[in-house]
């Protein structure tokens, strides 16, 4: 399953989305327990041996935005969601993009169907979801933790929250970003799952978003 890394050697972390950092293929994952220049394993080497096949590129250390974008040096890495895990397969040729932080908005309060997100450690989860609020500012978006979305597991970090579509005249599937899973709040009655907005993240790092290897 081609959407794990390591970086640095002791942790393990699930890949996000694809991009372009100015003409450069790159990819968005979580930046927590990373920092700048550290090497990248993928696929994930337990005893890191060998040369990194990356490394990470940019990353906030401010954690105004919990992202890290990575650059990958051996192509054939696809970071764009393997929906075959899924149960849909062949995965989709075509993207409809991202979610815009303004339709995040209008989405609070609202069930949103045929969400999923796949991480490494527990696989693909969802199939709906309640959004409680997006913060735009801090790219803050919260879900509500549902049975469906159960468990959620260190190394599932990472982990690409999207949209399956249906075109209704060509019968196709289509896959839409909506960010990148941040971490559990277990403690929170009722308890949420937090994610980073695609755009907010994008456009922090003036990242063009891209789907594919």
């Amino acid at each position: 399953m081609p959407v794990i890394f390591q970086a640095p050697c002791d942790k393990v972390f699930t890949l996000g989305y694809a991009t372009w950092l100015g003409s450069r293929a790159a990819y968005v994952t979580v930046s927590h327990g990373l920092n700048n220049g550290d090497g990248v394993y993928q696929p994930c080497y337990y005893d890191c041996g060998g040369e990194p096949t990356g490394y990470v590129e940019e990353m906030d250390k401010e954690l105004y935005a919990d992202a890290a974008v990575l650059k990958i040096e051996q192509r054939g890495t696809q970071a764009s969601p393997h929906v075959e895990i899924c149960g849909f397969n062949p995965a989709p040729p075509l993207s409809n993009g991202y979610f815009t932080d303004a339709e995040l908005q209008n989405l609070q309060g609202q069930t949103v169907w045929s969400m999923h997100r796949i991480g490494h450690v527990t696989g693909c989860k969802g199939g709906q979801a309640r959004i409680y609020f997006y913060d735009p500012q801090y790219c803050l978006l919260s879900v509500y933790y549902d049975p469906q979305w159960q468990p959620a597991q260190e190394g599932d970090s990472g982990s690409p929250l999207f949209q399956l579509r249906s075109d209704a005249i060509d019968r196709s599937w289509h896959v839409k970003v909506a960010g990148i899973f941040v971490r559990l709040r277990p403690a929170d009655n009722p308890q949420f799952m937090e994610f980073m907005g695609v755009e907010c993240v994008n456009r922090f790092y003036g990242l063009g978003f891209r789907y594919g290897n």
